[in-house]
């Protein structure tokens, strides 16, 4: 009987220390490919709540003339929450449907500074846009950590987000 070459392992059943890094290297370089991807679909971060905001303020002008009625922003550091209002008759009925329900800021996520009119506010603040196309200038300073995303808009034309 001649001998035969073994392909397999005889008698060691374990892996090799290079195998086991190739293994964790590979899983690390696909979670750093999918964390960010899941932070996003939560709805959470920075950038994406100013963006967000951003292009919901930016709707509200828009709803404000193509309805010929006053819109309001409500915003309120100490709650962490923003709302629309449109005016009706003589006073400001909340909405309910989305994107203009209630918001509350993610966890983490701080109003930092709030300017109205050039104004520094130190409460909750109210910015008015008209039917018009004019509104409020303002400033909103949103913080998380280090981070800081600056979402402003001039008596007229569209809120833009900075980063800083």
């Amino acid at each position: 009987m001649l001998p035969t070459a073994t392909t397999g392992r005889a008698g060691n059943a374990g892996f090799t220390l290079l195998e086991l890094l190739v293994v964790i290297m590979l899983i690390g370089v696909l979670l750093s490919l999918v964390a960010p991807g899941l932070d996003r679909a939560r709805g959470g971060g920075l950038a994406d709540s100013a963006d967000r905001l951003c292009l919901t303020l930016n709707q509200a002008r828009q709803e404000a003339v193509l309805t010929s009625r006053p819109w309001r922003l409500e915003v309120d550091p100490a709650e962490k929450t923003v709302r629309f209002r449109y005016r009706r008759d003589e006073e400001f009925i909340p909405l309910n449907n989305p994107p203009f329900t209630e918001t509350r800021l993610p966890p983490g996520i701080e109003i930092a500074e709030l300017t109205i009119n050039g104004q520094p506010v130190a409460g909750s603040g109210q910015v008015y846009l008209f039917p018009t196309g004019a509104q409020d200038a303002f400033s909103l300073t949103l913080v998380e950590g280090e981070r800081r995303r600056t979402l402003s808009m001039g008596s007229v034309g569209a809120a833009e987000v900075r980063h800083q």
